[in-house]
């Protein structure tokens, strides 16, 4: 009743099969030492395969681990081209809060001092975007104006030397805030009329 295999014990009952000698397998199959599937294809190793892709299935590659980071470092940006150009948009966002405020004289000097020193406080934020993500990311969100943003970032200097064109902006304010004194942009529109 019993095969090579198996075994019966002194009660009668089925023993456990011996443990493979040296250089066998389990399931005798020196090809599948952990056995066969149900389509004949010999079994993995058990245990965890690795991370799984998009598509569900696992990867036998996995991706490098970064080098450690010491605490208090950041990663400088090496280029000026890394990144956007933080310094123009925030230009753009210092000249729509100065040009309203040209236009009353009691905010007038509010307007010329943003006029004045708005392009170094750009410049400023620009290069600390730069060095410190967590600026550039505060920038990120506060320059995210949507798709209207241009179009209103190129209204502004036009607004701005209208204004100087009809004296309602001083020209003073409105050269710091990229206008032109109105007779330039004329002789330069049309020459031959500042010869007039």
């Amino acid at each position: 009743m019993s095969t090579a295999t198996e075994e019966m014990t002194l009660d009668g009952e089925l023993a456990a099969p011996p443990p493979p000698a040296a250089g066998e397998t389990a399931g005798g199959d020196p090809e599948a030492p952990y056995g066969r599937t149900r389509d004949g294809k010999p079994r993995g190793k058990p245990g965890p395969k690795g991370p799984r892709s998009r598509t569900g299935s696992r990867s036998s590659r996995t991706a490098p681990k970064p080098p450690p980071r010491v605490a208090g470092t950041s990663r400088p940006r090496t280029s000026s081209s890394s990144g956007p150009d933080y310094a123009a948009a925030v230009r753009g966002v210092i000249q729509s809060i100065a040009f309203p405020l040209a236009f009353s004289p009691a905010t007038l000097p509010d307007a010329a001092a943003l006029a004045a020193y708005g392009p170094n406080l750009a410049d400023a934020l620009d290069a600390l975007a730069k060095e410190r993500p967590e600026v550039a990311a505060v920038l990120d969100k506060l320059l995210a104006v949507g798709p209207y943003g241009a179009v209103f970032a190129a209204a502004v200097p036009l607004l701005v030397q209208l204004g100087v064109n009809h004296a309602l902006v001083p020209l003073q304010l409105g050269t710091l805030l990229g206008a032109q004194d109105p007779a330039v942009l004329v002789q330069s529109f049309i020459p031959d009329q500042a010869a007039a």
